[in-house]
């Protein structure tokens, strides 16, 4: 049911920031780059109210010991209506931290100078909502594991003239994808981006040579995220809890 769910969602269920050239003011060697791109947020067409956890993952490369992976605790909260806007909710909060709600009701959780890894998942994942206007509140715990992206296989120079498969790195020590419903993978270059979504069970993503050249040269990004789907019925109300694993890198497309 969920993974059917999946398809039917297309990529419209994705959320994210447009690939953007810079100002040529702004850029002395006139080099195209793009904004990094925001983590997925599926948003089923049935939803009332759609809770994200993430774990966002960076891999760095430390002396001596090699590649690191850390993550960060992320949560995004939002409460669509028909007309395609977000309703406001009150008060939202994940694992007691409070989110922020933006201008326009969506609800952001980001790490500050004083906690810098962000919410901690290790041993719960409880979701607060006090509710305001036709927003009912509702607290739930939601007990799904979150998937983890410890890297993923892909080159820091990514060749436009050639076809590009886009995976997570299985053997990474730090990779679990917890029986994810469903996986996305995204390319972002200065020219265009490429989206595309898959099931849970399949860990890589070829995009075509003719794909790859539409994305332009310059600095950009790419991106792998695991999602899982976990639809409770509170107070009426359908509210999806997602759990995502996400790694995005900075790569330079030739």
């Amino acid at each position: 049911m969920k993974r059917s769910l999946l398809f039917s969602l297309g990529l419209s269920c994705l959320v994210v920031i447009s690939a953007c050239k810079k100002d040529d003011e702004d850029d002395d060697d006139n080099t195209p780059t793009v904004t990094t791109p925001a983590n997925p947020m599926p948003t089923p067409d049935d939803a009332d109210g759609v809770c994200v956890s993430i774990k966002s993952a960076s891999v760095v490369d430390a002396p001596i010991v090699g590649p690191q992976t850390t993550f960060i605790g992320l949560a995004v909260a939002a409460f669509p209506n028909s007309s395609g806007t977000f309703l406001e909710a009150g008060t939202v909060t994940c694992n007691s931290s409070g989110l922020t709600k933006n201008d326009n009701n969506s609800y952001t959780f980001t790490p500050n100078a004083n906690n810098p890894s962000g919410i901690d998942f290790s041993n719960s994942n409880d979701w607060d909502v006090s509710g305001a206007g036709s927003i009912t509140g509702f607290s739930y715990s939601n007990s799904t594991d979150i998937p983890e992206i410890g890297d993923i296989t892909a080159d820091g120079t990514v060749n436009t003239g050639s076809s590009l498969n886009l995976g997570i790195d299985m053997g990474n020590s730090n990779t679990d994808l917890h029986g994810a419903d469903s996986i996305y993978y995204g390319v972002y270059g200065p020219d265009g981006q490429l989206i595309h979504a898959t099931g849970g069970g399949t860990t890589s993503h070829t995009f075509t040579a003719s794909q790859m050249a539409t994305v332009g040269a310059g600095t950009g990004f790419v991106q792998v995220a695991a999602v899982t789907f976990n639809q409770q019925n509170l107070s009426g109300q359908t509210i999806y809890f997602v759990n995502e694993g996400v790694l995005t890198k900075s790569v330079t497309f030739e």
